[in-house]
């Protein structure tokens, strides 16, 4: 069960963040610098033990394998480490995709992530 936890909590993990870091990687995304924003302040605050173990209770994830995948879903410090990676990939190799009748998901998919391996690696790893 345990080799379950870590193989869904590390590929989810692994995957949500790197979308949402892409997602932050678009300048016109409204409300950009309120996302960012948001997502650095929690690397620096957080709720606190007891207010987490409220809310998984009222949420009823408590004693369930969720408790387990939900909380490490996304990683302020790894979106950033990968977002930083996502802004090293050229403007005109992601606008020749557009042009070429790529949607986000494929440029996501085809270019953002076979490019910055290194990233993805250090985000699975830590």
């Amino acid at each position: 069960m345990s080799v379950l936890r870590t193989v869904i909590g590390t590929v989810t993990s692994v995957l949500c963040t790197a979308m949402l870091a892409y997602a932050l990687t678009k300048r016109d995304l409204v409300g950009y610098k309120f996302w960012n924003t948001l997502f650095i302040l929690t690397m620096f605050v957080s709720g606190g033990l007891i207010p987490t173990f409220i809310l998984f209770k009222a949420i009823h994830i408590y004693n369930t394998f969720w408790v387990y995948i939900l909380p490490g879903l996304i990683s302020a410090f790894h979106m950033i480490l990968i977002r930083t990676n996502f802004k090293t990939i050229p403007d005109s190799l992601i606008e020749s995709a557009y042009i070429d009748g790529a949607n986000d998901l494929y440029v996501f998919s085809g270019s953002c992530c076979r490019c910055p391996r290194r990233s993805w690696r250090q985000s699975a790893c830590s």
